[in-house]
């Protein structure tokens, strides 16, 4: 299955049935088009995969709305500039990072002006570290 929206070369491999080996779980592998080999991918996250395949929000998100907001407040308007600075800030991946800030717009604490660039918006200040 593919691994993740944004880099074509991350599939999942998951053991449904076998017969000829012992079983083994869910893992993520990259493919490297050079080598035409996999190897282990040791970023992947089972649980982040499978929220962001299901379209749920991991109930173990490290990233708060409060999070978000202050990168806006620091000037990270540009979507790519936020999704860079939470997945550094709060150490999580593209897609918690994307989960975190559909969360903070549905809080209404930011907004979405125009094409990629986010703005503060009428709840903001409820979730502004002082």
């Amino acid at each position: 299955m593919p691994g993740s929206e944004e880099d074509s070369a991350k599939l999942v491999i998951s053991c449904g049935k076998v017969n000829n080996c012992e079983p083994f779980k869910t893992r993520g592998v990259v493919f490297n088009p050079q080598t035409f080999a996999f190897a282990r991918d040791e970023s992947f996250d089972l649980e982040d995969w499978r929220a962001e395949v299901e379209g749920k929000t991991h109930a173990g998100s490290s990233v708060r709305i409060e999070d978000v907001v202050s990168a806006i407040y620091e000037g990270l308007t540009k979507a790519h500039d936020l999704k860079q600075a939470i997945m550094r800030d709060c150490d999580v991946s593209l897609a918690t990072a994307k989960r975190a800030i559909k969360r903070a717009v549905e809080a209404k604490a930011i907004s979405l002006e125009t094409r990629g660039v986010y703005m503060l918006a009428r709840n903001a200040e409820r979730y502004h570290k002082s």
